[in-house]
């Protein structure tokens, strides 16, 4: 059995435990996008785009909405190390779909996708409307080049976009290293999806 570890508090992990059930982290990532598609310009640069639209009550996440993880147990418990803190272990179903944006052949499948499936997408748009979707996947083909360090929040829109062009794309994890500040170290994090594709909680 594959099992993934979720960093969250001990009161809510006994409320997880006994309910059998988590909350998704709460975040529109379409309003993002359609705020972004409002605003983005091809003059504008990666660094300045904010990662919080008008109205949101907190700024994007970095893979989008889902439940967060990770894939060993001690860098579960590392994340917070306040004792108000615990581990809850996210047991997964015997099969389920898997997309690591770490992968050499995802990055050069993104690349295609940009290229080619968003590219025709874009294309097939009005004048104003193509314009601001080309310089969407400008800025995407430039987190993808920078690894995503620029703006991680990217991952989130780039799974969203992938998703409503390319049905085909959605998968039931996905995994990314990141560089988390607070503990001045890389963290493989896992971003489950798909609620059906947990069996248990313990």
């Amino acid at each position: 059995m594959v099992s993934y570890y979720h960093s969250t508090t001990k009161q809510r992990k006994e409320k997880i435990l006994r309910n059998q059930s988590v909350k998704f982290s709460d975040f529109d990532v379409n309003k993002y996008l359609n705020w972004l598609l409002e605003t983005v310009s091809d003059r504008d640069k990666l660094e300045n785009i904010s990662v919080v639209y008008p109205g949101a009550k907190r700024s994007a996440p970095y893979m989008g909405k889902g439940l967060y993880c990770f894939e060993k147990y001690e860098e579960a418990k590392d994340y917070q190390s306040e004792s108000t803190y615990d581990v809850v272990t996210i047991n997964m179903v015997e099969s389920f779909s898997k997309y690591d944006f770490d992968a050499p052949w995802v990055k050069l499948e993104l690349r295609n996708l940009l290229n080619n499936q968003l590219q025709y997408f874009a294309d097939t748009r009005d004048d104003e409307d193509r314009q601001t979707w080309q310089a969407i996947i400008e800025l995407l083909k430039e987190s993808l080049y920078t690894n995503f360090e620029i703006v991680p929040e990217m991952i989130g829109v780039m799974i969203h976009i992938l998703k409503e062009i390319s049905p085909k794309t959605a998968y039931d994890v996905y995994f990314k290293t990141f560089y988390v500040n607070i503990k001045s170290k890389d963290m493989r994090y896992v971003l489950i999806k798909n609620k059906k594709a947990i069996l248990d909680m313990s």
